[in-house]
């Protein structure tokens, strides 16, 4: 990792542009916004870089500028340095923070042409594999979310140790937990995971019938869409689970999707995910007891601390875990506790913002 000590740091505000697309912002929405509201307190500049399928880019992500550009397959029709340049007002950046590895091969020959440096958030194994793929540049630097990844990444290519940096996102707390706030109210639990047929969700209901059998009753909401979806309500009706699952369809307003958690109870996740989501800081954010398999890439799920684990793919042991805490409310209210503790402690929206304007700073040469 770089020393901050030894580089000079720029005068003046740092021109910056964000680089997202549809995809970053589905997965990092809320961090996403933060970012660029935070940075309002800092001496940055950010333009927002939008890589969008959809013709009109409509979610609100903060004050910053945002500039969209229309997805092409093809990348021959990337538009030219010049260009760009005269879409973000003549403004050349002295930084692009591509918010997935992939963005950030989407924006090299900009990146050349202009002598920038590139920040690539590397947040799960596919942009680890991306980035150590990519071609050597002194000039583009990996910014490891959690220490896992970092991990994963000196694993890899341990040559690339001189071009990573710790940058661990943030997002904010509630005022108290949410989990069984209302001690007469029917406990209720929300999964995001996507209805494939790769067995997530499946998992989620098997351990529900497991649940129901020992006389506890708990609501679930499915907060997600998928392929999967006709399979899983027709489980659903032969586990006698209708009357406790509501299939809601997903949440894509993160404001709506904060609500419904300080609305709930548990937050489940049901496997580990193929690509990094934020809605696990934000369940933990909202003081849920949260219930994760082992062997996550998201090192903040602490087992008995932040989060009650279970084995992969075992539904029956999702059930014992589950079961537990239905039990014993008390535990529940003490792991969404250390839940909200851990993201007050580590995961500050504050903290990520002043991190990220030092980086910017510290690699803008």
């Amino acid at each position: 990792m770089a020393d901050t000590e030894t580089i000079e740091q720029p005068v003046g505000p740092v021109n910056t542009l964000l680089v997202v697309d549809d995809d970053v912002f589905d997965r990092l929405g809320s961090v996403i916004r933060h970012l660029c509201i935070g940075m309002m307190d800092e001496a940055v500049n950010v333009t927002v870089l939008w890589r969008s399928k959809r013709h009109t880019v409509q979610e609100t992500i903060g004050p910053s500028r945002v500039v969209p550009l229309l997805a092409t397959r093809w990348p021959r029709r990337q538009i030219s340095e010049a260009q760009l340049l005269d879409l973000l007002g003549g403004i050349r950046p002295r930084v692009m923070h591509c918010l997935s590895a992939d963005l950030a091969r989407w924006v090299r020959r900009w990146a050349t042409a202009w002598d920038c440096t590139v920040l690539v958030a590397l947040t799960d194994v596919r942009d680890v594999e991306q980035f150590v793929r990519a071609q050597s540049a002194d000039k583009v630097i990996g910014l490891a979310t959690t220490t896992r990844v970092e991990q994963a990444l000196m694993e890899r290519r341990p040559t690339k140790r001189g071009r990573i940096a710790m940058m661990s996102l943030g997002i904010p707390g509630a005022s108290s937990p949410a989990c069984l706030t209302v001690p007469e109210r029917q406990p209720t639990a929300i999964v995001t995971a996507l209805m494939s047929r790769d067995g997530s969700v499946d998992l989620v209901l098997k351990a529900l019938h497991l649940v129901r059998k020992q006389g506890l009753d708990v609501d679930l909401f499915v907060l997600s869409a998928g392929k999967g979806e006709r399979l899983l309500r027709r489980q659903a009706d032969q586990l006698h689970l209708r009357s406790r699952v509501t299939f809601a369809g997903p949440m894509r307003d993160r404001f709506s999707l904060i609500n419904a958690m300080r609305s709930a109870d548990f937050y489940i996740i049901p496997a580990a995910r193929r690509r990094f989501r934020d809605t696990t800081l934000m369940a933990m954010a909202a003081g849920l007891a949260i219930l994760a398999p082992t062997g996550t890439i998201e090192d903040y799920l602490i087992d008995g601390q932040t989060a009650s684990l279970f084995e992969p793919y075992r539904a029956d042991d999702l059930a014992r875990k589950w079961a537990a805490l239905l039990e014993d409310r008390a535990a529940a209210r003490q792991l969404a506790h250390g839940a909200l503790d851990y993201v007050r402690a580590h995961h500050q929206a504050s903290k990520m913002v002043d991190t990220t304007a030092k980086l910017y700073r510290q690699f803008c040469r």
